[in-house]
């Protein structure tokens, strides 16, 4: 009983520290505005959604580019919408929406580790410890990527399918789970359709069948209505053809996922490795660590079908890359789990790493840390206030400024100001580094800054 007894002292220590790492990993960004570009872009859809600017199945990102936005499904900015309609227009929903997706998917690893059973082995500190060793976790996670959406309905559903062994109907909620994520994100959210199958083989058959039932019978409803039947059908068109043929953005290869995949596991394999060699306890492959190899694989592999590809769409996969690890290395990880030492330096620690989280989220709070510095500082670290109603047109002066796409997204996300390669517009931005000849009837609407980027409104629009 003394040894449970502290055992449990060390999990809770060390699950302490897992937390208050991660923490210090994401910290900078808790309180600082800087979003990757494509955050910023999915955040303005979801916001002209719930300003009435395109429709449920026709979001709208500008009204010069993506009028109609048919790159992803929408279920992602639907959700988004809700938190701009209860809280307005606040450049902190963005934060708001991906940190609880964020929070949604660590709660949702957590129940899936404890209900496998696998606490029995060790405690859910290893698993949460090497996911955030995976560089794209974090960002990810701070950054509102629709990897972090969609992982939410692909750690569901392969939850469901392990509690529908038991629950056999809740194989059809884990069906509607895999239909949500391919709402999110397409065809890449369908992996957890075989997990029955790959875990369970025989016992699983029907509970996948079920499951695959479920998500067809759904997507078949959603099609009989005419404005979906259009939505799809542009869909495959703009966004899974020209992927899959390599018409749009292709990676080098179609073997990039692969290069991506080692470089995201140099750090916990390499953290994994010092372990197993410190303590001498070398990874063993169980059953259970295989599956879940063969799982990740499942994530990750068909990833390849498409040319177009970037090292963060592999994301939903690294829940399961890092359960296949700790599997993998249990024994040298429990062996940390056991040692007093270990429990005893942590405890010094984390107070030490929480204080310094802090430290780093006031110091970078306000700032663009993390996005498109020029944007950022000329625009929102120093407010400029202008608080349309309603979108408008932006000229560019030079015109290449319209294919700038962090500073298109910005515009559009924090002034509803939709870039356009006409003359004349009631506001025009200009990159004085490059563009020093501003129309007679333009005045600029903030101070020069020290930076390249300058906006003016038409004097007589």
């Amino acid at each position: 009983m003394g040894r449970r007894r502290g055992l449990g002292n060390g999990r809770r220590s060390l699950l302490i520290f897992s937390a208050v790492f991660f923490l210090l990993l994401m910290s900078p960004f808790l309180l600082s505005w800087g979003m990757f570009f494509d955050g910023l872009t999915y955040a303005a859809i979801g916001r002209n959604l719930a300003i009435g600017f395109g429709k449920m199945w026709k979001p709208a990102y500008s009204l010069t580019l993506g009028r109609e936005f048919y790159g992803h499904p929408p279920l992602a900015f639907w959700l988004q919408a809700l938190l701009f309609k209860i809280f307005g227009d606040k450049l902190w929903v963005d934060k708001l929406y991906t940190f609880a997706f964020a929070l949604l998917n660590l709660s949702l690893f957590w129940m899936l580790w404890r209900r496998m059973g696998f606490e029995r082995v060790l405690g859910f500190w290893a698993p949460f410890f090497v996911l955030s060793l995976f560089y794209t976790t974090t960002w990810v996670m701070r950054n509102n990527l629709l990897e972090n959406t969609l992982s939410v309905f692909t750690l569901g559903s392969t939850l469901l399918y392990f509690i529908a062994l038991e629950r056999p109907l809740l194989s059809i909620l884990a069906g509607v789970l895999v239909l949500g994520a391919f709402l999110v994100k397409g065809p890449v959210g369908l992996f957890p359709l075989i997990f029955p199958f790959l875990y369970f083989r025989r016992r699983g058959v029907v509970v996948g069948l079920v499951g695959i039932l479920s998500f067809l019978l759904g997507f078949l409803v959603l099609l009989s209505f005419p404005e979906v039947r259009h939505f799809f059908t542009e869909y495959f068109k703009s966004q899974i053809f020209k992927s899959v043929m390599g018409l749009e953005n292709p990676a080098p290869t179609r073997l990039y996922i692969l290069y991506a995949l080692g470089r995201e596991m140099v750090v916990p394999l390499g953290f994994l490795i010092v372990v197993a060699w410190k303590t001498g306890r070398w990874p063993r492959l169980t059953p259970a660590a295989l599956h879940f190899i063969l799982f990740s694989l499942s994530a990750t592999l068909p990833l390849m079908f498409s040319a177009k590809q970037s090292r963060f769409y592999m994301f939903p996969s690294l829940f399961f890359w890092s359960m296949a690890l700790t599997l993998l290395f249990s024994n040298a990880l429990r062996e940390v789990e056991l040692s007093n030492r270990i429990k005893r330096s942590v405890e010094m620690i984390s107070p030490l790493l929480l204080v310094l989280s802090l430290g780093m989220a006031l110091k970078f709070a306000g700032t663009g840390l993390g996005g498109y510095r020029p944007f950022y500082s000329t625009f929102v670290e120093n407010p400029l206030k202008l608080e349309l109603e309603s979108h408008e047109y932006l000229s560019v002066c030079p015109k290449d400024l319209y294919r700038n796409w962090p500073m298109f997204a910005g515009m559009e996300r924090v002034f509803k100001l939709s870039m356009d390669l006409s003359d004349g517009r009631k506001f025009l931005l200009i990159d004085e580094g490059r563009c020093s000849q501003v129309p007679k009837d333009y005045i600029p609407l903030h101070p020069r800054r020290g930076g390249r980027f300058r906006l003016y409104r038409k004097i007589s629009p």
